[in-house]
C-alpha cells in the first residue's frame, strides 16, 4: 500500500509570495543590466520595475488582482 500525501486547498499571500518570488528570480536572471547594478535601493527599484512590467491582468477585480500575474513570456 502506497503512502498518500495529504492535500489541502491553500490561497492568499503566503501561497502567492513564493510563486512570485520564483517568477521574479527567473526574470532577473534574464536581465544582465540588473546584475550589474550596485546592491542598493536602485537595484530593488529595478527589480520592482521588471516585475511590474511582466505582470498581466487576468480579469479579476482590482482588489483581488493587484498588478496581475507575472508572465515569463
Amino acid at each position: 500500500h502506497g503512502l498518500i500525501a495529504p492535500r489541502a486547498a491553500m490561497s492568499g499571500t503566503s501561497m502567492a509570495s513564493p510563486a512570485v518570488c520564483g517568477a521574479l528570480a527567473a526574470l532577473l536572471a534574464r536581465d544582465p543590466g540588473y546584475l550589474a547594478l550596485p546592491r542598493d535601493a536602485s537595484r530593488a527599484t529595478k527589480a520592482r520595475s521588471i516585475l511590474r512590467k511582466a505582470c498581466r491582468e487576468i480579469g479579476l477585480k482590482d482588489e483581488f488582482e493587484g498588478y496581475g500575474v507575472p508572465s515569463l513570456q
